[in-house]
């Protein structure tokens, strides 16, 4: 059956937390089941397998990186208020990150999930993840840190191939739907996806 096409062959949308709109979906099997994804950004939309898991509450610290000051502290806020991290560690620059990530590193303290703006000044999102993956890879770590990409835009192939690349990572458009109250319900969306698939992986990291 094409992507997106329903059992009637009918065209099948449905709203991305990632892209922030109704997107066209297309259906994959993965580990997990079944899985509705975006065809723009390829985030999973939903399961047939391995119902939603709700959570309570994070203990680990969340490192992010963005242009805009405003942001910074809208997404540290929501964090926190949300219950989606113990600690945010809100970075000015992708040098900044990668350096406070690596001290983290050495000093044996889990990251819970990194935050990157694609567009930073210095290095920019693509490099700094990158580097993370090869700091990880020095440090012997076997579950990478989960990486979500922050653009204004849709991604494109050059973008989505980049995120499958480096998974566990997922891209979210933060220039729609992102008031503070929608962008809290897309946040907790995407850093409960990245705890079931790490609950649900043997082995290693999985691919999304």
């Amino acid at each position: 059956m094409p992507p997106g096409l329903g059992m009637e062959g009918q065209a099948s949308f449905h709203y991305c937390h990632g892209c922030g709109e109704q997107v066209l979906t297309y259906t994959v099997q993965s580990e997990l089941g079944v899985e509705l994804r975006c065809s723009y950004c390829g985030l999973a939309l939903g399961r047939q397998a391995a119902p939603a898991v709700e959570v309570e509450g994070h203990t680990g610290c969340v490192l992010l990186a963005d242009n805009e000051k405003l942001l910074r502290t809208v997404l540290r806020d929501l964090l926190l208020e949300q219950q989606l991290a113990q600690a945010v560690v809100a970075c000015e620059s992708g040098a900044e990150l990668l350096s406070k990530i690596t001290e983290r590193l050495c000093a044996k303290e889990r990251t819970q999930l990194v935050i990157l703006d694609i567009l930073l000044r210095d290095l920019d999102g693509v490099a700094v993840a990158k580097a993370i993956r090869a700091v990880e890879r020095g440090f012997g770590i076997t579950w990478p840190v989960p990486i979500l990409f922050l653009s204004g835009l849709r991604p494109d192939t050059a973008i989505r191939n980049f995120v499958a690349r480096v998974q566990p990572a997922l891209f979210l458009n933060k220039a729609v739907d992102a008031t503070p109250d929608r962008l809290a319900v897309r946040l907790r969306k995407m850093v409960d996806y990245f705890d079931r698939v790490r609950s649900g992986a043997s082995g290693g990291a999985p691919s999304l």
